[in-house]
């Protein structure tokens, strides 16, 4: 998409995936054929997104050799480094200086085929500073639950129910006035959303309900592993 820019966020240190992390930064492991980031970064081509900015720190260099400027992708990446991993939204601060409009921002460890370009669309229409992707989740309770009243008195009993919650799958579009709410250095982006629903900023929800590969820990990157493998005919 013209004059849109993309930003993948790989500064994280990757310790929920140790040992697998130690020689590795998190969003270059595979996920069948290709490493995690080349998926995202093949997908923004796609759908027209030939401006990507790589926020990175831990094994910053590993990720530059692989990818170079791009162009053997089709696509022309910007490298911004930091010399420690700043959080989520700290590591976005950095990247300030090389965005002018609306932008989109990805997790290097989460996966997913969102159509980017309607993402920015909805943004846009619904005039929000923030556009974050939401996805269903349902969580089943081990146990019967016991509703009570007001006196102690048991009311009902619901056996091991399950509720279905909207999640942040890790994929955003923005405005560039949200520099204005991260703070310098270490900073998250629970703590800046938070902040900005105090000063009433309009954010927008985007539900996407395909496949989200979240694999920022072992559980979820052996789930991703399995199914891209199978779907490779190699098991």
């Amino acid at each position: 998409m013209s004059g849109v820019k993309a930003v993948i966020l790989a500064g994280g240190l990757g310790t929920r995936l140790r040992p697998l992390t130690y020689l590795v930064p998190k969003p270059m492991l595979p996920l069948g054929d290709k490493p995690i980031m080349e998926r995202i970064i093949v997908d923004l081509r796609d759908q027209g997104f030939k401006e990507i900015i790589i926020s990175c720190s831990y094994l910053a260099r590993l990720i530059e050799l692989y990818f170079g400027d791009g162009s053997w992708l089709g696509v022309d990446i910007k490298y911004v480094k930091t010399d420690r991993p700043l959080g989520t939204a700290g590591q976005l601060r950095p990247v300030k200086d090389y965005v002018d409009g609306t932008f989109i921002a990805v997790y290097g460890d989460v996966y997913a085929k969102v159509n980017y370009r309607e993402l920015v669309e909805k943004h846009r229409a619904s005039g929000a500073i923030a556009t974050m992707v939401l996805r269903r989740v349902k969580h089943k309770v081990r146990f019967g639950v016991i509703a009570v009243d007001d006196y102690g008195f048991v009311r009902g009993w619901h056996e091991k129910p399950e509720a279905e919650f909207k999640v942040n799958a890790g994929i955003y579009a923005f405005e560039p006035r949200v520099f204005n709410y991260i703070a310098e250095g270490v900073d998250s982006m629970d703590r800046v959303f938070r902040l900005m629903l105090e000063r009433n900023e309009k954010i927008y929800g985007y539900e996407f309900s395909g496949e989200v590969y979240d694999v920022g820990d072992m559980e979820g990157y052996e789930e991703a592993v399995k199914k891209f493998t199978a779907e490779l005919g190699e098991i």
